[in-house]
């Protein structure tokens, strides 16, 4: 009988938006017996620290104030810029970045997550994707200071990764630096790497230098990999 209910509670979910699969609210919107079914550890998980959720996925966004607790207590908002304000009241608020309900590429994302670590150095983010692509996934992972949770878990899943200390290793040698980061952005503007000396006004060998970094820390063998990843993150919305 639960399986028919369950079905029929599909179907009507997945009407309105033509059939496609449901993300994370889907698993969120669960009944009443789903909830006693889970562990009482699990429903009683909570979190010391506010939540701050940013996204422009209103699904997504309904789906978590429906959630149980801690994630039904989420401030939400549609743009980072909104969400870095009100973190100026929460010190210790966790912040939660879905890539997947950015309006931009994730690219342009990652740049103002980088900005904001620049200045913030402490400062770890919870990343909501669904990314399968493991340059994608390292490249994300050298931008800034964070913690990559797939968008797919179940509500559960979501649950505990959230009520429990984050593991995320703090090694600045594993991500981009300042200049490392300022040659990606040219390099994705499509300037040459001698354009971008002249630029810089830096020796050309010390941009090679920074490039052979960048390619080591992201494991790629050639600069056209490279280049090649820098158009996939410009087109790249994990959310289509």
């Amino acid at each position: 009988m639960r399986v028919v209910l369950r079905r029929e509670r599909r179907r009507r979910n997945v009407t309105p938006v033509c059939g496609s699969r449901l993300p994370l609210p889907h698993y969120a919107l669960v009944d009443r017996l789903d909830l006693l079914a889970q562990p009482v550890a699990t429903r009683a998980a909570s979190l010391n620290d506010t939540l701050i959720l940013v996204t422009h996925d209103n699904y997504l966004a309904n789906g978590i104030r429906h959630s149980p607790p801690p994630l039904a207590s989420s401030t939400i908002f549609p743009r980072l810029e909104e969400a870095m304000h009100a973190r100026q009241k929460w010190v210790s608020a966790r912040m939660i970045i879905d890539l997947n309900g950015s309006t931009t590429s994730v690219l342009d994302l990652l740049h103002q997550l980088h900005l904001i670590s620049r200045q913030k150095p402490d400062l770890a983010f919870d990343l909501l994707t669904t990314a399968d692509d493991p340059e994608i996934v390292r490249f994300i992972e050298a931008s800034c200071l964070c913690r990559i949770i797939d968008r797919r878990f179940t509500v559960s899943g979501v649950q505990q990764a959230l009520a429990f200390p984050r593991v995320v290793f703090d090694n600045p040698r594993e991500r981009f630096i300042s200049r490392e980061w300022d040659i990606i952005c040219l390099m994705a503007r499509g300037m040459t790497l001698r354009n971008i000396a002249t630029l810089q006004q830096r020796p050309y060998h010390r941009i090679i230098y920074r490039l052979t970094r960048v390619l080591t820390l992201l494991k790629l063998q050639k600069r056209q990999q490279f280049i090649r990843l820098l158009q996939r993150l410009n087109q790249y919305h994990p959310g289509k």
